[in-house]
């Protein structure tokens, strides 16, 4: 007789897809990048039981409970998981302190000065139209409902058929999801295939800041804290606890898997209550309903996955501000009613987080999901042991108790995460050099141009309308600022480039003549334009008031945010707007900010200081604690001066418009200028420069992603 061949299991079958999509990857480097599309289609597939999943096990599981049962655990039991919950979310809410400080220059983001999204509390809790909560992924407001439902079938005595349609559903949808989670092979080779090929060393160092910090508070928490916390309230020795429960540990973590695990569980929990001479009929009776309706329930391991969206928040620069810590936890413990698949793209979407950030998550779960399984099954030893002392003994102890107990847990906790603070910010690269960045900028389609650093002695007859006067002589005199960027700024090789420049060209070209840059300042502008030095200015200015007495502006080129440039350790600080009005801050700011009557009048604390050039506030010796500019301007000097980051004064975001200017005398120029930029919006020269010069869309240089077929065999 032949051996019956061993069938090969699904954690062997991800484990290969693991590996194959690691091979993959290496070898075919950015051409995996189309497999994104493959893993994203495989989240989207593995949600699609969840919801009805949710709803209905939590109507059965609640709804099959004796009214006795109920009033006890409801109690006893939920103010244990309640606390258990409260505990976890504390560690994972401090855990961001841990992240290192990211030093990321960067050109202006759209997104920086995007208002946050306004969520409906209502509509996300309350399930008035559970149909509605149901199509809208409100995994909050599917819980309650579920939870209504099945609390009121606890009462209700003919309900073993509606029971039994419950389980056969149930037993239905837990079909499909095994049939589903059988593509998992797939998924995770797309998913690893695409990261391995395409995420840059940077990326995958900064991985590593989620996969340690999760995986040390699962630690912590497994065989330090809960275990701790169970000897403090039941007086069972530490060293019983952990004896007891070491084989269910061990099976859970090389199983890769809770469910199996549960009955080992319940015979630990027993076994440290036998140890104790605490092991009774009706102890052992509850051990046995516990363990599996408290598994219906989010295990802690689920809340402390939480910690995803709090860093993807840190990884790409947009964290969740410690106000929405509140709103945060009680969202993301509601959202925890659902699998992690549907609970982390729906809180990093309503936090204005990158949703294929998901992506990274499942990435990292391939490590961090058995240390989560480690947690999950201490839960629920400390869930059940806990509740029983509770339910048989009464709540018998004082915070004093409680806290006297856990000092060592507590201090253990605290080193652990005064190490990780030490070892990120060793190890994790802050800033890479980006100094140079804008000199890769370059006007595309110029027109031959002269560029003065000092203003000239020209000729103007001023007699004649200034068309008239540019295409006689075949050149336009712009007038530029040396070094206000983005808009304007000369190089090192004496070229002046920038956005307003390439609106230059792009208006020479049409003109048929050459340009001839002459350079002014704010106290010189109106005086060269008057004398006809100049033609028009563009430079990035502001509508000014005082201004408008003495030259005409065009319509808007662009409209800025009003923003404050800071050193970095003085972000967070300014970021606050208490702060902002109350504290006595020196603001550098520039004489043409539209914005300084405003501040004058309704911050009176800050002191304002007038500036002649940007190039002032970033000197060595000033005493300045920001820089008043727009965001867009901000994010530029940022790029040569890296420890200095932009604040976006919010909760509402000012913004303001930037214009050319003529002088008075050639106001019957504007109609024409201001119908070619109208023309420029229309055929999407103006989104193309805003691209280009203010996003910085072409200057960042793409490092070819190493692979082993290219790079190594040649093979392309």
């Amino acid at each position: 007789m032949t051996k019956e061949k061993k069938k090969m299991t699904l954690s062997t079958k991800i484990l290969i897809g693991l590996g194959l999509g690691l091979v993959v990857g290496l070898f075919f480097g950015e051409k995996c990048a189309w497999m994104s599309h493959v893993g994203y289609a495989f989240i989207k597939i593995m949600q699609m039981t969840i919801l009805p999943y949710i709803t209905i096990s939590m109507i059965k599981g609640l709804g099959g409970l004796s009214l006795e049962q109920a009033k006890n655990l409801a109690i006893r039991g939920g103010v244990v998981i309640v606390a258990l919950w409260a505990i976890t979310i504390a560690m994972l809410l401090c855990v961001p302190f841990v992240f290192p400080e990211l030093k990321n220059a960067n050109f202006f983001q759209a997104s920086s000065v995007a208002m946050p999204k306004v969520i409906n509390y209502y509509d996300l809790y309350i399930p008035s139209n559970p149909f509605h909560s149901l199509a809208s992924s409100a995994v909050p407001a599917v819980v309650i409902f579920s939870m209504a439902l099945g609390v009121a079938l606890i009462t209700i005595e003919p309900k073993k058929h509606l029971m039994n349609n419950l389980n056969t559903l149930n037993d239905a949808i837990s079909k499909i999801t095994k049939k589903l989670v059988s593509l998992s092979p797939i998924g995770v080779f797309a998913i690893t295939a695409n990261a391995a090929g395409t995420i840059s060393p940077d990326e995958l160092q900064r991985l590593q800041v989620f996969i340690i910090t999760y995986v040390v508070c699962c630690i912590l928490m497994t065989f330090i804290i809960l275990p701790a916390l169970i000897s403090s309230i039941t007086g069972y020795k530490y060293k019983d606890i952990l004896q007891c429960i070491k084989d269910p540990l061990i099976a859970a973590f090389t199983l890769n898997n809770l469910f199996i695990v549960l009955p080992m569980l319940a015979d630990s929990s027993k076994k440290i209550m036998e140890m104790n001479g605490r092991l009774n009929e009706t102890n052992e009776e509850l051990a046995d309903v516990i363990i599996p309706i408290s598994f219906n329930f989010p295990n802690l391991a689920k809340v402390m996955s939480l910690l995803f969206v709090l860093f993807a928040g840190w990884f790409v620069n947009t964290e969740v501000p410690l106000t929405s810590y509140p709103s945060f936890a009680l969202t993301g413990l509601l959202s925890s009613f659902g699998a992690k698949s549907l609970t982390i793209p729906f809180l990093l979407n309503s936090y204005q987080i990158p949703e294929d950030m998901y992506q990274l998550f499942m990435l990292a779960e391939i490590v961090t999901k058995r240390f989560g399984i480690l947690l999950a099954s201490i839960h629920l030893v400390s869930l059940t042991l806990i509740s029983i002392r509770f339910m048989t003994e009464g709540f018998k102890i004082t915070f004093i108790q409680l806290f006297k107990a856990n000092i060592p847990a507590m201090l253990i906790t605290l080193l652990a995460f005064v190490g990780m603070k030490f070892y990120f910010s060793a190890t994790i690269k802050n800033v890479e050099n980006k100094r140079e960045v804008l000199s890769r900028l370059k006007i595309y389609n110029p027109v031959e141009n002269t560029v003065f650093t000092k203003v000239p002695e020209l000729k103007s007859q001023l007699d004649k309308d200034l068309k008239t006067r540019v295409l006689e002589r075949g050149a336009i005199r712009i007038g530029y600022r040396k070094a206000n960027l983005p808009f304007t700024y000369l190089n090192k090789q004496s070229e002046v480039r920038g956005f307003d420049v390439q609106y230059a060209h792009r208006l020479a070209h049409n003109l048929k003549c050459k340009i001839e840059f002459i350079p002014f300042d704010r106290d010189n502008m109106s005086e060269l334009l008057e004398n006809g030095s100049i033609d028009i200015a563009m430079s990035g200015l502001p509508f000014s008031p005082d201004l408008l007495n003495r030259v005409r502006f065009s319509d808007p080129v662009m409209t800025v945010n009003l923003a404050l440039v800071t050193k970095d350790h003085m972000k967070k600080e300014l970021s606050k707007k208490e702060n902002r009005l109350n504290n006595p801050y020196k603001i550098a700011v520039l004489d043409n900010n539209p914005f300084v009557d405003t501040i004058e009048q309704k911050m009176p604390n800050i002191e304002l200081q007038f500036i002649s050039d940007e190039r002032e506030y970033f000197s060595e010796n000033n005493d300045f604690d920001a820089l008043l500019i727009s965001a867009e301007a901000g994010s530029a000097w940022t790029l040569y001066h890296p420890g200095y980051s932009v604040v976006i004064p919010k909760p509402s975001v000012h913004r303001y418009a930037l214009a050319c200017a003529v002088a008075e005398r050639d106001a019957s120029f504007l109609t024409y200028l201001n119908q070619w930029l109208k023309v420029q919006e229309i055929n999407g020269f103006e989104k193309e420069n805003y691209d280009y010069w203010i996003l910085g869309k072409g200057a960042e240089v793409v490092k070819k992603r190493w692979c082993f077929g290219s790079d190594v065999l040649k093979l392309w």
